[in-house]
């Protein structure tokens, strides 16, 4: 067995990577759930998880983004309006910038501003557009740190989230004709 087969066949079964793993599955069970609160409740817990999965991988610079979003997605169940996307901003800016260790930490920083700025301003097709943009800088990050359940999650999360713009656009061009 080649040394790189070797590696990730051991390394995706570390303790790690099982936590990606279960960040992924509440990951999917948010994106399953027809009642707004169980989404909300369901995606806090896959980012606590998988604040816990980047803290084992030794990526802090996601670690603390995971963190504050899954605190920043509550407050949104509570609160929707500019101020909130700043305090927000002030708090993940600096900590981004303070732990970044690789070029791609910059793609995290860049979705947790423009995700922030998205889920408190923004609804619809718009807010959609910007988190799937948001989604594939996750995704490069979470390849480029071998964040097996991480990448496969921002995967689902896309397809699905492509899949609802589909439709918005096709319901919006509907009611237009």
């Amino acid at each position: 067995m080649s040394e790189f087969l070797q590696y990730h066949l051991y390394n995706a079964l570390s303790f790690a990577q099982i936590m990606g793993y279960l960040a992924f599955f509440f990951g999917v069970l948010a994106f399953s759930q027809k009642v707004d609160l169980r989404l909300k409740v369901f995606s806090a817990l896959e980012c606590v998880v998988l604040a816990v999965h980047f803290y084992l991988l030794g990526n802090m610079t996601a670690m603390l983004m995971t963190g504050i979003s899954a605190v920043r997605n509550t407050t949104a169940i509570y609160a929707h309006n500019l101020w909130m996307a700043v305090l927000f901003l002030c708090l993940s800016v600096p900590a981004g910038i303070y732990t970044a260790e690789h070029w791609y930490s910059a793609l995290i920083i860049t979705s947790q501003i423009t995700s922030t700025v998205a889920l408190f301003t923004m609804r619809g097709l718009k807010m959609r557009y910007v988190f799937a943009f948001g989604t594939v800088c996750w995704m490069i990050n979470n390849f480029l740190s071998v964040s097996y359940g991480g990448f496969a999650l921002e995967m689902f999360i896309l397809i699905a989230n492509i899949r609802v713009i589909r439709v918005m656009r096709r319901e919006r061009k509907a009611r237009r004709a």
